[in-house]
């Protein structure tokens, strides 16, 4: 059930994901993408964003229904100015129906611009269909469009980290991260032998975490995050680790055992352009079909030392023996 306690959202907090998100740069890069395209326009692509971005911190979901909710419902007079959304809430059926299509439209012009093989995606299409659309993502146009979508992500996630950075907030950081792969279930249910047919999120697989037999349908994220640290002699003292933000430094999305490695140098060499201090880099020591051409070993330019660890034997094998180096 929709529920924000109070009269709704403060505009100290829409003021504050509204920065984030400006910041980042993604709405004027969803416009420069968008212009001159066919079709009446819709909501902007930074309300949209905005209205997705409140919906998943005051719902935990990145529904369009909640979004338009919040934004047409909830929102004080300040912030409905911010984003362009009328002074005065829809009161009538036939109003709300106008309003709530056009935010769908705004979102849907977002996703036909950035999805490189456009599909059905309200139904589960035959299984020899869906996998024609999903061997798109990995032709040449495909990838290039993945590569994107996964930049604009990131640049959201990385732009708290460059106001962090501006403010002084990291400066007892001394570079040392982590990164794993770590599931993100999706609400769709998975392919089905039975009628034949394959899941609504064509591109998602089976997630499998530290050689565990039981796995979760949906994608995986390459996420890093800055790690606490403490040298050998401020331990032996009882000191703590200086204090800074805990902050994710970059995600990559991505269909499971797909690129995994690939995908956490990616998000490694997208945090160096920021010009922090470099240290230790904690991950695992290998993941599926990962060698060390295509993950240890590029991680050499974006650190200064490395620590690989394995949670169980299974996971070691699953690198078919290719430890690195």
């Amino acid at each position: 059930m929709f529920r924000i306690r109070g009269q709704g959202p403060p505009d100290s907090k829409v003021g504050q994901l509204l920065t984030v998100l400006d910041r980042s740069g993604l709405p004027q890069q969803l416009e420069d993408m968008l212009r001159g395209r066919p079709g009446p326009p819709g909501v902007r692509p930074r309300t949209v964003l905005a209205g997705l971005m409140l919906a998943v911190y005051y719902t935990g979901r990145a529904t369009v229904s909640d979004a338009w909710r919040i934004l047409h419902f909830r929102l004080q007079p300040a912030a409905r100015a911010w984003l362009g959304i009328p002074e005065m809430p829809p009161s009538i059926a036939r109003a709300c129906i106008a309003a709530s299509r056009r935010l769908y439209r705004g979102l849907d012009r977002i996703t036909t611009v950035l999805d490189p093989a456009r599909c059905d995606r309200r139904r589960r299409l035959d299984q020899a269909e869906a996998d024609i659309h999903s061997a798109a993502w990995d032709e040449a146009a495909g990838r290039e469009a993945a590569i994107r979508l996964q930049r604009l992500a990131n640049d959201l996630v990385l732009a708290p980290v460059r106001l962090a950075q501006q403010r002084g907030y990291l400066r007892h950081w001394a570079g040392d991260v982590g990164v794993d792969a770590t599931s993100i279930p999706v609400l769709a249910n998975p392919d089905s032998d039975r009628s034949g047919t394959a899941s609504v999120e064509i591109t998602a697989g089976w997630h499998f975490s530290g050689g565990s037999d039981k796995g979760i349908f949906g994608y995986s994220a390459s996420l890093l995050v800055a790690a606490h640290s403490r040298s050998s002699k401020g331990a032996a003292k009882g000191r703590r680790a200086p204090s800074y933000p805990q902050l994710c430094l970059g995600l990559s999305l991505d269909t499971p055992t797909v690129r995994t490695g690939g995908n956490a140098v990616t998000v490694l060499k997208d945090l160096a352009e920021l010009r922090l201090p470099t240290g230790t880099c904690a991950a695992d020591r290998a993941y599926t079909g990962c060698s060390p051409e295509i993950f240890q070993i590029p991680y050499v330019d974006s650190v200064t030392a490395s620590l690989w660890t394995t949670r169980q034997p299974t996971v070691a094998s699953r690198a078919a023996g290719k430890e690195p180096y």
